[in-house]
């Protein structure tokens, strides 16, 4: 049985807002609730004792909220849609946002996937895919039907590939997908190169590494003649008082832009 234990590297990582979601949900006035992370917590076998930080469980949580509010509002618009959730680690996003509907799939590595399938169950509607997101071939086995709206969440992962990787990716992605759009996240451009600053990331072997991060985000549209900007929300626009003396960043459009993770909703097919 494959466990947390053998995760390193970039897929080490997804214990980090696995624990923030479990911690915040415990919380007196929680801003998400995720008792599946609470009860993967209380189980899996990781020493979580590095994980303490007020600023990254805020970073952790307002990004989710906005990427929650963010899929409700697609799910709303479009209730047939398929949604793919690329990286998915051990988020419980389909049962926290079933419509009765959608098609869902979550895809990790391999070795995440059997992990996540010890403590999250398949259904009918949602499917786990054991593949890296930049094997193209998944792509193939996920079946949309002709014009069918998709909605693909990029949670968390595009800044740790290079940037011409995740460039390829996207435009994979509308080569594959005729009707779609992805909600990402890209983050501060003063984090690139300086992901010594996320103390709980220390003890992961090989380190992470940011790789890029684009001053405007609307560069993006820049990637691929068909994309357009549907919408940007910077982390420290919400819930100012999570972030304690760092609300400052929230008054200066440079800092916030330097600093602050910002998610993003793209068109892959606006400009057909």
């Amino acid at each position: 049985m494959t466990d947390a234990a053998t995760l390193s590297g970039v897929p080490e990582t997804l214990l980090v807002p696995l624990f923030y979601r479990a911690k915040e949900t415990q919380d007196v006035n929680p801003l998400i609730k995720d008792e599946k992370a609470v009860e993967i917590v209380n189980s899996i076998q990781y020493d979580f004792s590095h994980c303490n930080k007020w600023l990254t469980q805020a970073s952790v949580v307002i990004r989710l909220q906005i990427f929650q509010d963010s899929i409700r509002k697609f799910l709303n618009d479009n209730p047939e849609a398929v949604v793919i959730n690329l990286a998915a680690g051990l988020d419980n996003l389909f049962s926290e946002l079933d419509n009765g509907s959608v098609k869902w799939f979550d895809l990790d590595f391999p070795h995440v996937i059997d992990i996540r399938k010890q403590y999250i169950e398949e259904t009918e509607r949602r499917q786990f895919i054991a593949s890296d997101a930049l094997d193209f071939s998944w792509m193939k086995t996920v079946n949309v039907g002709d014009g069918q709206p998709v909605l693909i969440i990029a949670e968390g992962l595009l800044p740790y590939l290079p940037e011409e990787k995740a460039k390829l990716l996207l435009s994979t992605l509308a080569d594959n997908f005729s009707n779609s759009q992805i909600i990402l996240d890209i983050f501060g451009s003063f984090t690139v190169g300086r992901e010594w600053l996320v103390s709980e990331f220390k003890h992961i072997e090989p380190k992470p590494s940011f790789l890029w991060s684009p001053q405007n985000p609307y560069e993006l549209e820049g990637w691929d003649s068909r994309f357009k900007t549907l919408g940007v929300e910077n982390l420290f626009d919400r819930h100012p008082e999570r972030w304690r003396k760092m609300r400052v960043i929230g008054m200066f459009s440079y800092l916030k832009n330097m600093m602050g993770n910002r998610c993003i909703t793209l068109d892959l097919h606006a400009n057909k």
